[in-house]
Parts: structure tokens; sequence; C-alpha cells
């Protein structure tokens, strides 16, 4: 049903508005877990992650727009703890396809385009991994496993919103800018019957390229 409701969000307008365009960015996600335990918090770190994504940019007037995409996202989070005699490592990375729909209100000013965006964001994991590593004085250890959904400790969906900023000028026909997002889940992404005595969500910066694509070439 939620595909069926995108398709006709993306489509229906598309052929009614000689000013839609294709959108694909491509960039960084700066990933991290915001964790509801303030001690775990203080030793969770930044992982750089991928991602990618195609949208249609429908413009509704000459100032608000709205941008439906599908995007694959690399998320994830690392949790450092040591003492005097150990140093363990807890990295956690997962891939998501992400439906996110971004209205956007556009200030042009000469050949530029600033926007500012805000929307809901859907996300589906598919598959992911955990990497543990210990190392003592004496010895090191470390392994890496699939993440199976099915253990009741990570959960599969997610709904969060993201909030962004960006900014493109048109060389010959495309548009080419940068776009700038604040991605925050609104979903724990821990399962309730996980061990884990604390809440985990995902959010990350966001920083891509983009590349705007008119349907008309007029």
């Amino acid at each position: 049903m939620l595909l069926r409701f995108l398709s006709l969000l993306i489509f229906l307008p598309v052929f009614a508005y000689s000013q839609t365009s294709i959108e694909l960015r491509y960039g960084m996600n700066r990933a991290i877990w915001r964790i509801d335990d303030r001690i775990l918090e203080d030793n969770t770190y930044t992982l750089d992650r991928i991602i990618c994504g195609i949208g249609v940019d429908i413009p509704i007037t000459k100032m608000f727009s709205i941008k439906p995409e599908i995007g694959y996202v690399q998320k994830g989070n690392r949790y450092i703890q040591q003492d005097t005699s150990s140093k363990e490592n807890f990295i956690d990375k997962m891939n998501y396809i992400e439906l996110p729909v971004q209205l956007k209100f556009n200030l042009h000013y000469e050949q530029f385009t600033f926007y500012l965006s805000a929307g809901p964001n859907f996300s589906y994991a598919i598959n992911g991994t955990n990497y543990y590593s210990r190392l003592t004085k004496t010895d090191y250890y470390q392994q890496e496993v699939k993440i199976n959904f099915s253990d009741d400790i990570f959960r599969k969906a997610e709904v969060g919103i993201l909030l962004g900023t960006g900014v493109s000028i048109p060389i010959w026909k495309l548009r080419l800018g940068v776009d700038v997002r604040y991605s925050n889940s609104l979903t724990n992404l821990l399962d309730e019957n996980s061990q884990y005595p604390f809440k985990a969500f995902n959010k990350g910066i966001q920083l891509c390229g983009l590349v705007g694509i008119p349907l008309s070439w007029d």
C-alpha cells in the first residue's frame, strides 16, 4: 500500500508540470545512535557511511515543492569501552532502504536556488553486521557476524524526520548542488524483547552532492 501511494505521488504530477525534475543524490552519512543511557552515550562515536538516492522534485508554487524519494542509506554506531587492562570495540553497521517525503521552501537569487526542507522518513533495514574486538596487553580477539533480525534484537522498520538545507545552480540543462540534512529516528531500533536495558535511535548528518535533471528540456 505504501509503495502504491508513493508511486501515485511521484508519477501523477510528473507529466502535469513541465518544471518537474529528477534529482540524484550521493554522499556521506555521519551516523550515530542516540542512546537514552548517558554513560553509554558518552562512549558512542560516529561512523562515516554511504547514502544515495533518487527523487522527484515536483513544484507546487514558485516557492514550494514536494520531493518524494527512494534511497539506500548506511547507518550504524561505534561504542568503545576501555580501562587500564583492555579496550573493547562494538560496531553495528546496518543498511536501509528509505522513503523520505520532503516539503521544500525555495528562495531564488539570480541563478542560485536556496532551500529549506522537512518531512517524514520511512526506513526498512535489509541487512547488517556486528563487529566486536577486544585488545588486552597479552592478546587480541575480533569477530564479525551478520545481524539476524529474527533474534528479536533489532527492529527492521523505523519512522523518523529529516530536516535539510541546500543550494543549487544551473549548469547547461542540469542543476548541480549541495544538500545537507539532519536525520533523526523516532522509533527505538532495539526490539521490545531485546535484552539491552536502554533505547537507541538512529540519527545522522547527511552531506550529499546532487544533480537535477529536468523532465522538460525546453
